[in-house]
């Protein structure tokens, strides 16, 4: 008897409301399409100071908001002051954390050392209250210098440094989270870690208006008879322009659970459900007798649209292989 068949199949759908123990993540940036940042930016030279010739002006405008790797994310789209554009970047917030899509490391690193394929990763965490420091993301891997190949690791690790800080920039003063995001690479020797480059990302993030301060320090990378300097960074926000529109205008009204897709399945179909606000969702799949056999998400989710997929293969009985019923 086949327990399992994708139109038979009974979802439960449990939504709690959140209790307000954490500041949300999503409450520090402005869900807003077309929203624009403009930003006076500069490299670094030793000590920090600006190196001269290199000041220009940016401009950020968030492009889209879409499903991206799994996570619904924002795409923001940065282009200088001639129009040019200078690249893109992605966000999505769950919860009390902001996640940022990493592609590869800042130049020159990524033309030196072996990366993995992209992923998501936590850099910013808003709960309230302490927050101890944290992991993102380690990798071990090779740098190849002329044609010496050496070992090392990558680390990333974040720390919230504040949460209500004054910070001044151009475009006034704001209260803002204080986030160290520290890139490091070095050699690991069992559980040691020994980083030979390190470098630390500030960012000033200020609510309902998001990064509005960004330094990098410059750094000094030195090996055998070989050394160069690494510029680092200032971003500073001149002008914030949030749009009249609003993603959440476009947000649903209420909760919806649509039919999943494929259907039927062999093995993995995916399932849609929108929330109207921000809450602890809970996705639960049931067989035709009432057993639970598979909870889908359980945890905090912002409004709007979001997508799972399952994978049935793993069940040991019950799952037609071919998707029957």
């Amino acid at each position: 008897m086949k327990l399992l068949a994708t139109t038979s199949a009974i979802l439960f759908l449990l939504l709690i409301s959140s209790l307000p123990l954490f500041s949300q993540a999503s409450n520090y940036f402005p869900n807003s399409i077309g929203t624009t940042w403009t930003f006076d930016a500069a490299l670094l030279g030793a000590g920090d100071t600006v190196i001269a010739g290199s000041e220009y002006r940016e401009v950020d405008s968030v492009a889209e908001y879409s499903l991206l790797d799994g996570k619904n994310a924002y795409t923001i789209q940065s282009r200088l002051e001639s129009g040019i554009p200078s690249g893109s970047s992605f966000f999505a917030f769950e919860g009390a954390n902001g996640f940022v899509y990493l592609p590869s490391l800042p130049p020159p690193l990524d033309t030196l050392i072996d990366v993995p394929a992209a992923q998501w990763i936590t850099s910013f965490k808003f709960n309230s209250g302490f927050v101890p420091p944290w992991d993102i993301f380690e990798w071990d891997t090779t740098i190849t210098i002329d044609s010496l190949t050496i070992p090392a690791a990558i680390k990333i690790s974040g720390s919230r440094e504040g949460l209500n800080e004054s910070v001044t920039v151009p475009a006034g003063t704001f209260t803002a989270a204080r986030f160290n995001i520290i890139e490091q690479v070095g050699i690991r020797s069992g559980p040691i870690f020994f980083p030979f480059l390190t470098m630390v990302d500030t960012f000033w993030i200020a609510q309902n208006t998001w990064i509005v301060k960004h330094t990098r320090a410059s750094v000094t990378f030195s090996y055998d008879t070989l050394s160069f300097n690494i510029p680092g960074a200032r971003r500073e926000l001149v002008a914030f322009t949030p749009n009249a529109i609003t993603e959440e205008a476009e947000l649903p009204s209420g909760i919806a659970l649509y039919q999943n897709y494929p259907n039927p399945f062999n093995p993995l179909t995916n399932f849609q459900f929108t929330i109207d606000r921000s809450q602890f969702t809970i996705l639960k799949v049931y067989n035709v007798l009432g057993q639970e056999v598979a909870t889908l998400v359980n945890e905090m989710k912002n409004a709007g649209e979001h997508f799972v997929t399952w994978d049935a293969s793993g069940l040991t009985s019950g799952v037609s292989s071919k998707g029957g019923y």
